[in-house]
């Protein structure tokens, strides 16, 4: 009953998905896909190498910043062509890696640069707000505060900067 039934129906739209192109070219097989479609005329590898030189310093950056080997990660990152650099990104990066080496000056000068390139970003506010923790610049931090709840009142990196920021208060 119900699995004749089944097998009718499965049987009956099979051979209708298999009968609908039936007559009708497959245009894969006569687009010329003799050769292949990455790799015509080298233009292709030339790219790969480009992007790969673009990328490997900050590969290598992140690489060895996952090993707290912040100096060298800094040395990779210096690397990158200056429009790559000046990213929120890379700068957070470089705040991150001069946080982790007590270098709180730098990581101050550095998360404040990612904020004039990347207002509106909050990735690495976190550990900002805990430089300028460090620092006791409670001025900056309240400030901090304040942009990171108009951004996202709700993002975990907004409730570290709003930690830091009541924390410090409660120190004076």
């Amino acid at each position: 009953g119900m699995n004749a039934g089944m097998n009718a129906g499965m049987n009956a739209g099979m051979n209708a998905g298999m009968n609908a192109g039936h007559g009708s070219h497959n245009g894969l097989l006569h687009a010329g896909m003799n050769a292949h479609p990455l790799t015509g005329c080298g233009r292709f590898a030339e790219g790969a190498a480009a992007t790969a030189a673009l990328l490997r310093p900050l590969a290598d950056g992140l690489r060895t910043f996952s090993m707290f080997r912040c100096d060298e990660a800094l040395a990779h990152l210096r690397e990158l062509p200056r429009s790559q650099y000046v990213t929120g990104y890379v700068l957070c990066l470089v705040g991150r890696a001069y946080a982790e080496m007590v270098n709180y000056p730098e990581a101050q000068r550095a998360f404040e640069w990612a904020r004039t390139v990347c207002p509106h970003g909050l990735d690495g506010m976190e550990v900002y707000s805990t430089v300028l923790w460090h620092l006791k610049k409670e001025t900056e931090l309240s400030y901090l505060a304040q942009e990171c709840v108009q951004l996202d009142r709700l993002a975990p990196q907004t409730w570290c900067v709003l930690g830091n920021c009541f924390s410090l208060q409660k120190e004076h």
